[in-house]
């Protein structure tokens, strides 16, 4: 699983949504998966990639969080979470893309991965650690 943080220079929730992110992935039992972080810095850019705000956070090259129309630009980006507007996707929004990335990478149907795959914070089991595999790049804090 390829995971990035696209960002503007100086976005006030970057340390918001590393943190997020790196918590839904330590309770997922996927503290292995490492992510890292880009900073877009031109329209051209932000056009090219359809960056529509920072913090943005792919998963293996998709926005999980994208509403259609919003135009590319750099920007601030809000997430509807369950407590409101925020400056990244809330917990529960997190788990859900990672789940949905797991289940895409192991080519999978959701109902064959449900039998085995994320029940509160069980994820992944034994089953699924051995179908999808481990990553190797941890987040160290720095960037890489």
């Amino acid at each position: 699983m390829d995971i990035e943080i696209l960002l503007v220079p100086g976005c006030p929730n970057e340390t918001l949504a590393a943190e997020r992110l790196r918590c839904a992935l330590d309770t997922s039992g996927l503290s292995s998966i490492g992510f890292t972080t880009r900073v877009v810095t031109g329209q051209a850019e932000a056009e090219r990639i359809g960056f529509t705000g920072s913090p943005t956070i792919l998963i293996d090259g998709r926005d999980p969080f994208a509403e259609p129309g919003h135009t590319p630009g750099l920007s601030c980006r809000m997430y509807r979470t369950a407590d409101g507007l925020a400056g990244a996707p809330d917990a529960g929004q997190l788990h859900e893309a990672l789940r949905a990335a797991a289940v895409t990478t192991a080519g999978l149907t959701l109902t064959a991965v449900e039998k085995f795959v994320f029940r509160d914070t069980k994820f992944p089991s034994p089953a699924a650690t051995h179908i999808l595999g481990t990553a190797e790049r941890p987040h160290t804090g720095d960037g890489t």
